[in-house]
């Protein structure tokens, strides 16, 4: 027989101030029997106990699944059955007071928690998702209600502005959180997508987590992308991370003959003057993940390789240098790409040229 409200309540008031000292067996067993207790009321989960289920999950189990991640599955149960209950909701109130209360609740809780790490951030990107899926939390978006577009986008900026370590984190946690981050844009398209884009406009130094999210997310402006990328890769004033380049990779390999051609290839000529740092690891990352045919342009991309990518070092110590080591290589990649990437046999013309040079 499923519990009272008040039992149920009562349960899930007395399980979350066990779970912060419990041990790991009766953190799982406590969470189990929630979820238990809350499939047998089914949708049946009134405002006050889905906010109840709410705050169990993000504030007090959260903290304990970090440390346990086989936690995370029955928490991601217990949200799916607190959306699923909303979404049954005959009141459209009811529906925008709850969402607004997680979207909030969940702001609160990633300024809190340490969503820097990695797998916090995996963990709060799974929440935030499972909720999306389950109580099509869209479809109570209001303009005059409680839950505005802004409240989306509030948490969307909280848990942006976590994310500037992700450089460091390991390539697995980096490919966990961009395909989760992205399939939160996906959920949220009509809010998320022109936030991003907005956000990645304005910012300084974007989260290379959100620009692998947006970069490879459908229905992006392409125009947007091209400028953004322009801005922020060809035009940067400092070398950019390896994760950096690879998260805007995608918007050189959308882009059109004409776009590489007028836009991108003009920009990245003028920067090597400019910034040529930057530009000795931007370059060569934009011709590789170039997808068109560079024959027209293969004399004039391989005349920056000698120039701009060959040491000049003379003495034997110098030569061996990592930093003079690195720039050989990436000439060295630069010369292949094109090479890989031009129909036009001629080109290879430009191509030996470059290649003496950088091997002189």
């Amino acid at each position: 027989m499923p519990l009272s409200d008040a039992q149920f309540l009562a349960l899930v008031k007395s399980l979350a101030q066990e779970l912060p000292s419990a041990f790991p067996a009766r953190c799982r067993a406590a969470i189990e029997e929630l979820s238990e207790k809350g499939a047998e009321r089914g949708k049946d989960l009134p405002p006050d106990l889905c906010k109840a289920v709410l705050t169990f999950v993000c504030s007090v189990a959260s903290p304990r699944v970090a440390a346990q991640p086989e936690l995370q599955f029955p928490c991601l149960e217990l949200l799916g059955r607190a959306g699923l209950a909303v979404r049954a909701y005959d009141e459209d109130a009811s529906k925008a007071d709850v969402q607004a209360f997680f979207f909030k609740l969940l702001k609160k809780e990633a300024k809190a928690q340490p969503a820097f790490k990695p797998r916090v951030m995996v963990f709060l990107l799974q929440y935030l998702l499972r909720w999306l899926q389950s109580s099509n939390a869209l479809k109570s978006i209001s303009k005059e209600g409680a839950f505005k577009p802004e409240v989306i986008t509030s948490l969307l900026e909280t848990l942006a502005a976590e994310m500037g370590k992700c450089l460091r984190w390991q390539q697995r946690w980096q490919l966990k959180a961009t395909r989760a981050l992205r399939k939160v844009l996906a959920a949220t398209r009509e809010v998320a997508i022109p936030w991003a884009l907005a956000f990645l406009k304005k910012a300084e130094d974007p989260p290379a987590l959100l620009v692998a999210a947006i970069t490879t997310s459908e229905g992006v402006d392409r125009a947007a992308l091209m400028e953004l990328y322009t801005k922020h890769v060809l035009e940067a004033k400092k070398p950019l991370a390896e994760f950096s380049l690879a998260a805007w990779g995608p918007a050189v390999s959308g882009a059109s003959a004409e776009e590489f051609e007028k836009q991108l290839l003009p920009t990245a000529m003028r920067m090597m003057k400019r910034q040529p740092a930057a530009s000795a690891t931007s370059f060569p990352a934009m011709v590789n993940k170039a997808k068109l045919d560079l024959s027209s342009q293969a004399k004039e991309l391989l005349d920056l390789a000698p120039e701009r990518l060959k040491d000049k070092a003379t003495e034997p110590s110098e030569k061996s240098s990592p930093v003079v080591q690195e720039k050989r290589l990436s000439g060295r990649q630069l010369v292949r790409d094109v090479v890989a990437k031009s129909a036009d046999l001629t080109a290879l013309v430009a191509v030996a040229e470059a290649t003496d040079a950088l091997l002189a």
